[in-house]
């Protein structure tokens, strides 16, 4: 009895300080059919806005704004478009206080200004012969704007607009090294955008910079190996970071580049030893810092990078979602992740992930405990295999909870292997199943059925 109070003890302030580190909160919302997110802000006043899409009665795809908390609790919802299809692609704050998102109206790229309380303020499109959306817009200092239309023609290309402060539009280029994705303003009055050319299985990461009537400066494409930029961002000392996949021998396997302000080549590292197969976001923390955040096999991930793309940390949600990532921001010492996830038969809801940084940057990672844990049979009657890895020779401890995060069980694991517990007493319904060592702990969901 001693031994068991003992051990339950341990695991249990293990358990704290593991996951008392980095989530802070980690929330879903189930506001109505058809819901997506596609990009995440935080406003002046400490209230985060998501936007994406949800149907309204009509089936139909409206833009969406849904607003929340600091602590993740809802304050309001809004929604766009109507009679007409309307997708909410990304948000950019203006210097007004007010907030444009990029969007698709029908099937042209569209722009709408709102205030911080979601009320519409005006909204101006940008036809085109094939169907297109904004991804992309940068205020300038004169109130202009830079927007960035994606063509939906394969190869896709990108429109560089630039319009005045009502969205009129005052000229525009076209690009011909492909889709870009991400937009910020260069040292020159111009701006810079970065991306990814070709197509399928033969695609590079590119880097432009445009004067601000245009004119392209600098066109880099890193064409020394093949992949794609989901997302790239830029770190105070004006290195670029552009996140996504290389692929190699027709394998996808995450990656980061870094270059210098002008695009100059500095590393490229490639994480095969990860989950997943690429990176959706990249975000800079302080000076030397990225966070990178993906999806692959139902999980999401998020990883701590140095400035010399060394792994710090890494983080795993595995709770039976599916979870499909879009978009993170920075605020503070907190990284905010989001975007949409489903249960197998239940509809799709958005969920919104809050990580306290200075713990997860300082964290100690433990890739293998992430990743080889498992559980199975998932739902189960009577005895639950956990799969401890062989290479795991420190004491592991489990704990069960149930859906309201009470203690049922706790005990320790020395061998690996596959290890069978027996949950035949308990009753039909949800469980968790956590796992800690002395560095890391993971958590997995799993249900008892009769």
């Amino acid at each position: 009895m001693k031994k068991w109070i003992l051990l339950f003890a341990m695991a249990v302030a293990l358990m704290q300080f593991a996951m008392g580190q980095s989530v802070v909160f980690h929330k879903t919302y189930n506001l109505g059919p058809g819901l997506s997110a596609n990009d995440i802000i935080h406003t002046t006043d400490g209230t985060i806005l998501l936007t994406g899409t949800m149907d309204n009665a009509d089936e139909i795809n409206n833009l969406l704004v849904f607003a929340v908390d600091e602590n993740g609790d809802s304050l309001w919802t809004k929604t766009y478009g109507g009679d007409s299809t309307m997708r909410g692609i990304k948000f950019t704050a203006l210097s007004d206080g007010n907030y444009i998102i990029g969007n698709q109206f029908g099937v042209n790229a569209n722009i709408l200004k709102i205030n911080p309380q979601g009320d519409s303020l005006w909204s101006a499109t940008f036809p085109a012969e094939y169907g297109s959306e904004c991804s992309g817009l940068l205020e300038l200092e004169n109130g202009d704007f830079i927007a960035m239309q994606r063509v939906f023609l394969l190869p896709t290309s990108t429109y560089f607009l630039r319009t005045n402060s009502e969205g009129e539009i005052l000229w525009s280029v076209l690009s011909e090294y492909g889709e870009t994705n991400f937009l910020t303003s260069s040292n020159e009055g111009g701006f810079i955008a970065t991306g990814s050319n070709g197509m399928a299985m033969y695609m590079h990461s590119i880097f432009l910079e445009y004067d601000q009537d245009g004119n392209l400066i600098t066109d880099v494409i890193y064409d020394d190996f093949e992949g794609i930029s989901n997302g790239a961002d830029q770190s105070p000392n004006g290195d670029f970071f552009l996140g996504g996949f290389e692929s190699i021998n027709y394998y996808y396997y995450a990656n980061i580049i870094k270059t210098n302000s002008l695009g100059e080549f500095l590393w490229n590292k490639t994480y095969s030893e990860i989950s997943p197969s690429w990176f959706i976001t990249t975000n800079t923390y302080g000076e030397d810092t990225i966070l990178a955040c993906g999806f692959e096999d139902h999980k999401l991930f998020v990883v701590s990078i140095d400035g010399e793309g060394s792994l710090i940390n890494d983080l795993i949600i595995d709770d039976y979602e599916v979870y499909f990532t879009s978009s993170a921001i920075i605020q503070d010492q907190y990284l905010y992740v989001s975007g949409y996830c489903y249960n197998w038969g239940d509809s799709d809801r958005l969920f919104l992930i809050k990580i306290d940084l200075d713990d997860f940057v300082s964290g100690i990672r433990n890739t293998t405990l992430n990743q080889q844990i498992a559980v199975f049979p998932n739902p189960v009657k009577e005895k639950l295999n956990i799969k401890i890895p062989v290479n795991q020779s420190a004491s592991i401890h489990c704990n069960i909870l149930d859906s309201n995060g009470k203690s049922i069980e706790s005990w320790s694991e020395t061998s690996p292997g596959i290890v069978q517990h027996d949950v035949s007493d308990y009753n039909p319904g949800i469980y968790f199943l956590q796992v800690i060592n002395e560095n890391s702990s993971i958590t997995k969901k799993f249900i008892i059925t009769r």
